[in-house]
């Protein structure tokens, strides 16, 4: 009885040797790369960064918004820059895997553990900045709607008032009659 009680703490024991084998195996590729993954990350960052930029100057230069999209906004700047920081002192943490030659073994030693416990840290920054694109790219759309809707109420309001300076005007400004840019617009819109 002893013989098979010794038998299946071998398979057992084998099977948890194998488990934490493929596991540190797991974890010395992502230390291998993590120095590649931290460039990519950066690199991510900067590209946002200066679409964040220009979707903050757009944001700052109408201040005639109000209620609800001036709420929105300013509730996805805020988002923004609490995931920008975060992504930051991320980065700041793991700096060492940069490649530097003044930092010493230990604190490199040191960044890869940080930067091996920090996955689920990187993907919620990752999905957080994706999010934030894509309500960017959503608020820009509704910014090029309400455009679009200027213009058309205001090639209506031409052509009710019939002022033919004012048609002359909108037309030489459009390149086009006011009917092919109403038609143009309401197609856009």
């Amino acid at each position: 009885m002893e013989v098979v009680g010794v038998a299946a703490a071998a398979i057992t024991f084998g099977a948890l040797i194998l488990k934490v084998s493929k596991k540190l195996g797991r974890a010395a590729k992502e230390i291998r790369y993590a120095r590649r993954e931290i460039l990519k990350l950066v690199k991510e960052m900067r590209i946002f960064s200066h679409l964040y930029e220009d979707f903050h100057k757009v944001c700052i230069s109408e201040p005639r918004r109000k209620g609800r999209i001036n709420f929105s906004t300013s509730c996805l700047v805020s988002w923004i820059e609490e995931a920008i920081a975060a992504l930051k002192n991320l980065l700041h943490r793991v700096r060492a895997l940069a490649g530097d030659p003044r930092y010493s073994t230990l604190e490199i030693i040191a960044a890869h553990v940080k930067w091996f416990f920090s996955p689920n840290e990187v993907n919620f920054l990752r999905r957080s900045l994706t999010v934030a694109r894509e309500n960017m790219m959503g608020f820009s759309n509704l910014t090029y709607i309400e455009a679009i809707n200027k213009e058309i109420q205001l090639i209506k309001n031409a052509i009710a008032q019939g002022d033919k300076h004012t048609i002359q005007e909108l037309e030489y400004r459009f390149k086009a009659t006011l009917g092919e840019k109403l038609e143009e617009l309401k197609q856009t819109s």
